[in-house]
């Protein structure tokens, strides 16, 4: 069909469905499908043929052909966005045909209300008229249970016009919905059960308690009438339920929870558990009803917290334990059956697991018991992902019995113990999510005797291992993946197994070749077996492995996991060169891997990854290595492998160990190639990064004509170039040079042209000083006539050039007259001449000469009082210097005035300490952090907040706690004695220095978790600074160690939400400007904090799956009206934050859009927003500032309307009705009309 569709066309298809044959009027009504998907426009811009189509398609409905019926069908899925509210009604109660026969299949027009009310997109008010009219004929008991039609109808009712249904409606459906439930194990009460636990989602919290306590008696009254084992369905029927609703809305049964998993646990029957009932089948649905409950508790501990299930966790794992070991049918004497006794594998000895059909039964039974082994085992898994806090009770309580269950007769249990024992060995780990939360705070030097998880594995691998090995049989070969994982998994977390792991490998060996693939989960096992186990205790496998190894690298499949694999060989090759393998193929198939142009970038970049860690730990011939280093120079020249082929050059310089005999090939063949890429801007970080490796290698000897190349080189292009350098590039470029200089013979006409450059940086502050009073130096010692060279930079290098003192005085130390320049530099001091010059040039004098240059404290505490900011900056440098090389006589004496002087000098005597606390011995630094903290506490009862003062205190404590981490452990008693507020803000600052540092985080994990919850609660202090320094913390802590923040963050979000998102009148100052009054919101940076702080935690949630358990202590509606009630609410900076929020959290979350009156309020505030209108006087800024706030709301409204609401995929998720899709599009359509020129430009 044509993209535009003419009136006569369509016209002529309503004609030709009427036609005799079916295959005319089957294809009128597919090209109406077309038309009507395609160009809905030509329908919603002309009620008569949208009537006119509904008549053809209700008339197709009664046609004699099923496939035109269905076509019909079809049709209506595309039509009812075109409808008026009106034709929608109109149609509605046209397709309103019940069976008048008993059928347990769906009509047509069934079928065809499905499709129409699934697509309706109408008003409040238009849903509840269909409601109305429509659910009162369908609330019919005996029709319900005898017509499959009606139960759907009620279905679709509840999905999609749920929200408009009125409470007495309500009502009336959950109560008929309940007796359709419990009245038999049907099909129609089976959709009851699934309509049931829909319609949750539209009731209040007082409503879903009436329809808890409707189940409750249903399910009474049904067990009173029933007889024997009759009432087992019913059973099943309210646990179905209690778990249906948990999955549909869970945060609707939270205030149930107690409750409901009460019921759910007594469904286990425990106290039977050691009885077999007489009657067998009665057994048998017994068994079914409690593998239904274990199934249950799996939902509901899916979707709750821990402190939520907190009173039944125990419980629920103990009870785990007693079903791993359940097989009624072993048992001989129920007198003597101890539940708490673990089954013996030759309780198992009389049945069979050859079932071919199921492969799960015994004996040929109908037994179902080893269900309730099976679900137990995934039941714990499940506890331990979602409350990862159990791990330490699961091993104390179950971990043994899972060992033990591993020699079940069935194999559906044997795999689920694998993968849950495999679970809880990755929690185990201790990067896992246990060691990471709140009720875990190990010390920083647990002891051997504290009970903790990786202390009972240990304890239990070698009955594990003995177990496993077992039963890696070829009866097991279909488990292979499981059981390399489970290895993958033991070998990460203990570091292998020592001699254990040969006679594992072997059997595991047996296995893959019976499955005779080569799979990623192989290639992975074999990189974990690698890394953590000697090579010496699996030498013999060696060959075999690094033949399958080699086999994966060759197929294009799996080439990057065999890379990978290869390269955690080589990793265990550093420990151990082992005799019986040669690695002469795989370095050959590697370097074609990274030469062969028709492969993927990503593929090539890691085959020169692994060839650099190749040369850099193999002992390889001269030949193999001029190839290797051939092909370096090939990829030099692909534009996809020039800067990854940079990078490995410099690492293979860098760590040459191996090969450090031939690494001077390296220089010869490479360093040229390498310096000719510094003229292509995208590749000079990587190039100068390089050559500095090459400048600083004591094994790679560059020639002398090619170190005199590079340094000209590079003194030509920091000249043409000077401008587009970023500050690193022009520190490495100084850096190669001085480097170079070191170890080069250059003539005394080479070195004076370097002073050009020392002139260019002069005066620049891209240049660290300390680079160029080294590129000073090493360039002055080239010189023959030093005092010619004095005078040329001193003629040049002006006094008020920044690094011009340093510079001078660097090249004074060369010359007989230095000390009188020394003297007369004192001499300005004292006279108040040249003083920013005099103070720098005497610092570089005293870096120069250390301890053997003195002069008065006061020379330098005098500049301290200067009028001059840039003198006082400045002569805290010499100051520090100066202590630090005679700190004995000078330490006390600087310490003691800190405590004296007024609020302007303390940070200048600090900024003078951080310099001596970056390398102070012990004593001096426990007098300097005691010193530190008597000032924070001296400074108290001052009326302003000395922010600068906490800032570099901070650092002089950084750096000692950095050296002696003793002092840390001060910190968390210092925040909880002290209500001072420059303490508290100092050590929260402090803590944000230290989450820079991922190391020493890991290793003092327990007391930093300690730190940041205690300076977490200072965000509800009164104080704004400290509140601003807290929720700064956070965010610092969320960006570099979210397996710590995020626990925290989450507990105290709900908190901050509620009581730090609107601007407090306190914060807000109005001040007067001339004629005008403006007002100051002072809260504004904190709010904006809070805001930031909301994104890095969904970030963090988003980016790692280690932290589901996180999100079930997240309230992300919270988050989300707190966006709409505050955020779109606040400054235009705010809102701003807010719409990218927004975006993320709809993403992650994208069925909030449906909870509650969600989307409507979204749709409010954003309306408020683009209605906003300023007033004649708006001044430009605030013009474009609400400019940009349009163009926000915009922004999300785009992406939320691309990615969730019109994506179908998503609509499961969201569950969006056809009244807010209504909403929806018709905000969408409005702010189209109005923002046209911003709707094209914006972009998501």
């Amino acid at each position: 069909m044509s993209a535009s569709v003419s009136d006569s066309q369509i016209n002529n298809l309503f004609q030709k469905t009427n036609e005799l044959d079916q295959d005319l009027r089957f294809m009128a009504l597919s090209d109406l499908y077309k038309i009507i998907s395609e160009t809905p426009s030509v329908f919603t811009n002309s009620p008569r043929l949208s009537s006119q189509l509904i008549t053809v398609l209700l008339k197709a409905l009664k046609d004699v052909q099923s496939e035109i019926k269905n076509q019909a069908v079809k049709c209506f899925k595309p039509l009812m966005p075109t409808l008026s509210s009106e034709n929608a009604i109109q149609l509605v109660l046209s397709l309103d045909v019940k069976p008048k026969k008993t059928t347990i299949t769906s009509t047509v027009y069934t079928m065809a209300m499905h499709n129409v009310l699934e697509n309706l997109v109408v008003d409040q008010k238009t849903a509840h008229t269909i409601v109305s009219k429509l659910l009162p004929g369908y609330l019919n008991y005996k029709e319900v249970i005898s017509k499959i039609d009606y139960i759907e109808i009620i279905s679709d009712l509840i999905r999609y016009l749920g929200i408009a249904m009125d409470d007495l409606e309500k009502d009336k459906t959950w109560r008929l919905l309940i007796d359709v439930c419990f009245q038999n194990d049907t099909l129609i009460a089976r959709k009851a059960v699934v309509a049931l636990c829909s319609l949750i989602k539209v009731l209040n919290t007082s409503q879903v308690e009436q329809v808890l306590e409707g189940i409750e008696q249903a399910f009474q009254s049904q067990n009173s009438k029933s007889t024997s084992y009759a009432d087992l369905p019913s059973q099943s029927t309210r646990l179905a339920l209690l778990s249906g609703f948990f999955k549909v809305d869970s945060l609707k049964l939270h205030p149930f929870i107690n409750r409901i998993v009460e019921v759910i646990i007594s469904e286990l029957q425990i106290d039977k558990l050691s009885k077999v009932d007489d009657d067998y089948d009665k057994q048998i649905s017994t068994d079914q009803v409690r593998s239904e409950a274990l199934v249950a508790l799996s939902v509901v501990v899916s979707n709750t917290t821990y402190e939520q299930i907190s009173l039944h966790i125990s419980e629920i794992i103990n009870y785990c334990r007693l079903f791993l070991s359940y097989n009624p049918l072993a048992i001989e004497d129920d007198d003597d059956y101890q539940m708490d006794n673990d089954v013996d594998a030759d309780d198992y000895a009389d049945f069979s697991d050859d079932d071919e059909e199921l492969n799960q039964s015994d004996d040929d039974t109908d037994d179902i018991s080893w269900k309730l082994r099976r679900d137990s085992a995934r039941l714990i898994k499940t506890i331990l992902k979602h409350q990862p806090s159990t791990l330490l009770t699961i091993y104390q309580v179950v971990f043994d019995s899972l060992i033990n269950q591993l020699d079940d007769s069935i194999d559906s249990v044997v795999d689920e113990c694998l993968i849950t024992l495999t679970t809880i060995i990755e929690f185990t780990s201790l990067d896992s999510q246990y060691y990471n939360i709140d009720n875990y705070r190990p010390t920083d030097s647990d002891s051997q005797e504290v009970e903790s998880p990786l202390l009972l594995l240990t304890k239990a691998i070698p009955k594990l291992s003995d177990r496993i090995s077992a039963i890696l049989t070829p009866k097991h070969r279909s488990e292979t993946n499981l059981f390399l994982k489970f290895f993958s998994s033991l070998f990460d977390v203990t570091d292998g197994l020592g001699a254990q792991v040969g006679p594992i490998l072997g059997k595991l060996e047996v296995l893959t070749d019976l499955n005779n693939t080569i799979n990623l989960d192989l290639l992975n096992f074999y990189a974990s077996l690698l890394k953590n186990n000697r090579l010496t205790d699996f030498e013999d496998y060696l060959p075999k492995i690094l033949t399958n190894i080699q086999f994966a690298i060759s197929s294009h499949d799996s080439t990057l996991e065999g890379l990978n694999a290869f390269d955690a060989f080589l990793q265990a090759y550093v420990q151990m060169t082992p005799s019986n393998v040669s690695l002469e193929e795989l370095e050959e198939l590697i370097c074609s891997k990274a030469l062969t142009k028709n492969l993927s970038g990503e593929i090539r970049q890691r085959s020169l990854m692994v060839l650099t860690n190749y040369i850099v730990i193999v002992k390889v011939s001269e030949d193999h290595f001029s190839r290797i280093v051939k092909v370096y120079s090939e990829c030099l020249h692909f534009e996809s492998l020039s800067m990854c082929c940079i990078f490995n050059i410099g690492k293979a310089v860098e760590q040459s160990y191996a090969n450090d005999s031939f690494s001077p090939i390296l220089g010869q063949q490479l360093a040229e190639p390498v310096l000719n890429l510094i003229t292509r801007s995208e590749f000079r970080s990587a190039v100068l990064t390089t050559l500095l490796q090459f400048s600083k290698s004591k094994t790679v000897k560059l020639s002398q004509d090619t170190k005199l190349n590079i340094i000209n080189s590079l003194r030509r292009v920091s000249k043409t170039e000077y401008s587009n350098f970023s500050k690193k590039q022009h520190a490495n470029l100084v850096d190669i040079i001085t480097h170079l200089l070191e170890n080069t013979d250059i003539d005394s006409d080479i070195a004076q042209s370097l002073s050009e450059i020392i002139i260019q940086y002069s005066d620049s502050d891209l240049i660290d000083p300390v680079l160029i009073v080294r590129l000073t130096k090493d360039t002055t010692e080239k010189i023959f006539n030093t005092q010619e060279f004095f005078q040329h930079l001193n003629s040049k290098v002006g006094k008020e050039s920044k690094h011009g003192a340093r510079i001078i005085a660097t090249v004074s130390c060369y010359i007989s007259d230095d000390d009188s320049l020394i003297n007369q530099n004192l001499e300005n001091l004292n006279s108040q001449v040249d003083l920013l010059y005099s103070v720098q040039f005497l610092t570089q004098i005293i870096r120069n000469r250390g301890q053997k240059f003195k002069v008065p404290l006061e020379v330098f505490l005098q500049q301290l009082d200067n009028e001059d900011v840039a003198i006082r900056q400045s002569a805290t440098e010499p100051l520090g210097v100066l202590v630090k090389y005679h700190i004995n006589e000078y330490l006390p004496v600087v310490l003691e005035q800190l405590l004296k002087v007024d609020s302007k000098l303390r940070p200048l005597y600090l900024e003078s300490l951080v310099i001596v606390s970056e390398s102070v011995d012990k004593k001096h630094a426990n007098d300097i952090w005691d010193t530190v903290f008597q000032l924070l506490a001296n400074i108290e009862d001052g009326s302003e907040f000395e922010e600068n003062t906490c800032t570099i205190a901070s650092k002089v404590l950084f750096n000692i706690g950095h050296t002696y981490h003793e002092r840390l452990m001060t910190l968390a008693d210092k925040l909880a004695m002290s209500e001072l507020i420059h303490t508290k803000y100092t050590i929260a600052t402090l803590i944000k220095q230290f989450y820079s540092d991922e190391l020493l985080i890991k290793i003092h994990s327990g007391l930093f978790r300690d730190l940041l919850g205690r300076c977490s609660l200072m965000v509800f202090n009164k104080n704004l600074h400290l509140k601003q320094i807290s929720v700064n913390l956070l965010v610092s802590a969320l960006h570099s160690a979210p397996f710590i923040a995020l626990q925290i963050v989450a507990k105290v979000l709900g908190n901050i939400i509620d009581k730090e998102l609107l601007p407090k009148r306190e914060y807000i100052k109005v001040i007067q400007i001339g004629p005008f009054k403006h007002k100051i919101d002072n809260g504004l940076e904190l709010r904006k904090s809070v805001y930031e702080m909301i994104y890095n935690l969904l970030l963090s949630v988003e980016h790692s799956n280690r932290f589901v358990s996180v999100e079930y202590i997240i309230n992300y509606e919270d988050i989300m009206m707190s966006l709409i009630n505050k955020g779109f609410r606040d400054d235009n900076a705010i809102v701003l934050l807010s719409s990218i929020i927004l975006s993320k959290l709809v993403t992650i979350k994208p069925g909030l859009l449906s909870t509650g009156d969600i989307l409507s309020s979204l749709i409010a505030s954003f309306n408020k927003i683009l209605s906003k209108q300023l007033k004649e006087t708006a001044t430009k800024q605030q013009v474009e500032n609400q400019q940009e706030a349009i163009k926000a709301v915009i922004r999300s409204s785009k992406k939320i309307d691309r990615d969730i609401v019109s994506n179908r995929s998503f609509h499961n998720e969201t569950g969006l009705n056809s009244v807010q899709l209504s909403d929806w599009q018709n905000y969408i359509k409005e702010m189209k009309t109005n923002f046209p020129s911003y709707y094209a430009e914006v972009y998501e």
